[in-house]
């Protein structure tokens, strides 16, 4: 369901009742999505603008659980994070778990990932002190890949 999300969403589909469908399908299967499949759907979701509440929820339900294990990359963390800061979704338990694993993440994290997650904090107008020390610092080891 996430590669179709995705697959739709990178041709810019706006079908309404297509993303409805999307979502009916996707949330009961969210507990058992790949943590990419959480972030993909997320982004596809992000990428055309759809707000569906209750799949944010779940996709975030799903996520938190699971964020403290190795198996979120460092791709799929800045990935929720910017996609729920693009569709202006506050969800303070998925934030702050974000924060807490991207930290111990952090010398996995490439240029692309730090800036994402650095962006998808400072939009929503969030101070996250320790994070956005641990972003600094692992900014100034990849300072020429920006």
């Amino acid at each position: 369901m996430s590669n179709l999300a995705w697959s739709f969403a990178s041709l810019s589909m706006k079908d309404a009742p297509l993303w409805q469908s999307i979502s009916a399908s996707s949330i009961p299967m969210m507990q058992d999505f790949s943590p990419q499949r959480l972030a993909n759907t997320a982004w596809s979701f992000s990428r055309i603008l759809v707000s569906d509440i209750p799949l944010l929820k779940s996709i975030s339900s799903s996520s938190i659980p699971s964020l403290s294990d190795v198996k979120f990359r460092p791709q799929e963390l800045s990935s929720i994070a910017w996609s729920f800061a693009k569709l202006r979704f506050e969800d303070f338990p998925l934030r702050d778990a974000i924060a807490s694993s991207s930290r111990a993440r952090m010398a996995e994290a490439d240029a692309h990932n730090l800036s994402i997650t650095a962006w998808a904090y400072s939009k929503r107008s969030v101070w996250h002190a320790p994070l956005f020390q641990a972003l600094s610092s692992a900014s100034i080891s990849l300072i020429d890949e920006f």
